[in-house]
C-alpha cells in the first residue's frame, strides 16, 4: 500500500469513540432527558396549584428547570456530535452530570 493510499484510509475511517466515552455520553444523554421531563413535571404541577390556589413551585423555580434543561439538551448535543473530538465530548458529557447535579442541589436538596 503506498502512503498516499493509507493517509487516505485513515482520513475516512469512522471515528469511533472509546467504549468508557460512549457509556458516558448515554448516560448524560440520558440524564438530559430526565431533567427534561423534570421540568415538564415542575411546570405541570405549578399549573395545577396555581389553579387550585395551592402553594406549589413558583415561576423561578419553573424557568431555572427549563433553563437547565435547555442547558443540558444543547451541552449533549455537542457531546453526541463530538466523535472526532473525544475530550470535547467528555466534557459536554460531564456539563450535563454537573447540571443535573446542581439543580438536585439548588432546589431539591435544601
Amino acid at each position: 500500500m503506498t502512503p498516499l493510499t493509507e493517509r487516505r484510509r485513515r482520513e475516512y475511517q469512522d471515528p469511533r469513540p472509546s467504549a468508557g466515552l460512549r457509556v458516558l455520553r448515554a448516560l448524560s444523554g440520558t440524564v438530559a432527558a430526565g431533567l427534561v421531563i423534570l421540568a415538564g413535571v415542575m411546570a405541570v404541577a405549578a399549573w395545577f396549584t396555581d389553579r387550585d390556589g395551592a402553594p406549589g413551585p413558583g415561576t423561578d423555580i419553573v424557568l431555572g428547570h427549563a433553563a437547565i434543561a435547555a442547558f443540558a439538551v444543547a451541552a449533549q448535543i455537542v457531546a453526541d456530535r463530538s466523535n472526532d473530538r473525544p475530550l470535547r465530548a467528555l466534557l459536554a458529557a460531564l456539563v450535563v452530570l454537573g447540571l443535573a447535579a446542581t439543580t438536585l442541589w439548588v432546589w431539591w436538596w435544601n
